[in-house]
């Protein structure tokens, strides 16, 4: 399940991609593409952040050291954000 914060990033991600291509001046079109482009890295830090935090808490397997499970989690879940961000697009 996508927490709110990654939805609302995604989501405005998408908004702003959707507002950039109706955008009729060349600058602003490339201005609004940029910011979608930092809302989309940001939105995926995010997740990687959260992850990390999860994987290095002294309660999810008792100490700092990161399985081969969790980076295949990271790994989903990332997969799992670009994949909502393209169907988001579409």
């Amino acid at each position: 399940m996508v927490d709110s914060g990654t939805a609302v990033g995604f989501t405005g991600a998408t908004i702003e991609t959707a507002l950039a291509i109706s955008q009729t001046n060349e600058i602003f079109q490339m201005v609004q593409i940029i910011l979608a482009i930092i809302s989309f890295v940001i939105t995926i830090l995010y997740t990687i952040y959260r992850w990390y935090k999860n994987a290095t808490s002294e309660d999810s397997d008792g100490g700092k050291k990161i399985t081969k499970n969790e980076v295949k989690d990271l790994i989903d879940d990332v997969k799992k954000e670009v994949e909502d961000n393209d169907r988001d697009k579409r």
